[in-house]
Parts: C-alpha cells; structure tokens; sequence
C-alpha cells in the first residue's frame, strides 16, 4: 500500500515536471513568435544599406573619373604651348592642324565646365578659374612661341624656354575643392566662398601667389 502511494505521486510528480516544460516551451515559442519580423528587418535592412554603400561608391567614382578629365582637359592647354613651340613649319596645313587642337581643346573645356556646373554652381566657378587660371599663366608664352620662328625637327626645348609658372599650384587650388565635393566628411565649397577668391588669372598677372 505505502509503496503503491509513493508510486503514484512519483507520476504525479514526473507529469508535473513534463507540464511545467511544456509551458515553458509552449511561452518560449510564443515570444519566439512575436519577434518573427526582427530576422527579416534586419535582412532588409543590411541589404538597402549595402546597397546604399554601393551606390554611393559607384556615384564617387564616376564623379572622380569626369574630374579626372575635366582636369585633363584643362592641362592640354599647357600641352598645346609646347605643340606651337616645336612645330616644325610655319605652312599652313601645319598651322591649322595646331588652331584645330586650341579650338578641340576649347570645346573641351566648355563641355567640362557646363558637366561640373550641373553637378554643383561653386564647383562650375572653381573649375572656371582654374582653366581661366590656366591660360593666364600660359597666354604669353603662346604668343611668343608663335612669334618664335620654327624649329627643326625634332623640334626639342631649349635651355633658354620659360615654362608656365604656378599649373601645380593652380591645380591643386581646383584639386582641393574637388577632394572636398567627393568627401563625406568635408564641407563642399560654397559659391559665396568661391567669389570671395581673388581670380588666379588676376593673381598671376600680378605676381602674386596662388
């Protein structure tokens, strides 16, 4: 008898403990259930930001691949002095073929302008003083290397060639404002701050620096 009755609560016992883990299973997968909608936000929400990430990347680089260009398009005119310095004729097919690349060059330069206003104006007015700063610097020389009777091929410089002063400054003024504009973290230039500049074309005239 005594054994039958610690037998039975034994049971009763053991069916106890089995319920009471069926409820705390049954209420872990009830909140388990509530939070359902964590795991697929947060899926979402790692892949609009890599997305995000993507895009702007891509963006910053296309960016500062047309900047690259728009650079390079402005430094031809430095390129250009040197093209009429060692022209090795004054006929006029030769001539022509030298105006034809100024005014290639030209295009250029307003195509790049008017790509950089609409991305941003103060970016426009940097980009113009620098190519304005440019041919400032090179402007004289030209003129000169046109007066300059042509030389034989290979038409090679000489020790007695000046050469443009300041391009590395004047480009690293345009530079700047370009590290600026692609950067997350720095101010882009203003067209306030960009007008207050004194034009590189009047510095250079003046003798002053850049």
């Amino acid at each position: 008898m005594g054994f039958g009755v610690i037998h039975i609560v034994g049971i009763v016992s053991n069916l106890a403990v089995v319920a009471s883990g069926v409820d705390a299973a049954t209420e872990a997968s009830s909140i388990s259930s509530r939070f359902d909608w964590v795991t697929p936000l947060v899926s979402v929400s790692v892949a609009v930001v890599a997305a995000l990430a993507a895009w702007f990347t891509a963006r910053v680089s296309e960016r500062r691949r047309l900047y690259a260009e728009a650079i390079s398009a402005a430094l031809l005119w430095v390129e250009l002095l040197y093209r009429v310095r060692r022209r090795g004729s004054d006929n006029e097919e030769v001539c022509r073929s030298i105006v034809d690349r100024f005014h290639d060059t030209q295009e250029k330069i307003t195509f790049y302008e008017a790509w950089v206003g609409s991305e941003n104006e103060a970016m426009r007015l940097s980009y113009k003083n620098f190519t304005d700063g440019v041919k400032a610097a090179t402007g004289e020389l030209i003129r000169e290397a046109w007066d300059d009777n042509p030389r034989p091929l290979p038409g090679e410089g000489t020790e007695d060639d000046l050469h443009p002063e300041r391009i590395d400054q004047i480009t690293e003024v345009f530079l700047n404002d370009v590290r600026a504009r692609l950067s997350p973290w720095r101010r882009s230039p203003s067209v306030k701050s960009v007008k207050q500049r004194p034009t590189l074309e009047a510095a250079l005239l003046k003798g002053d620096g850049v």
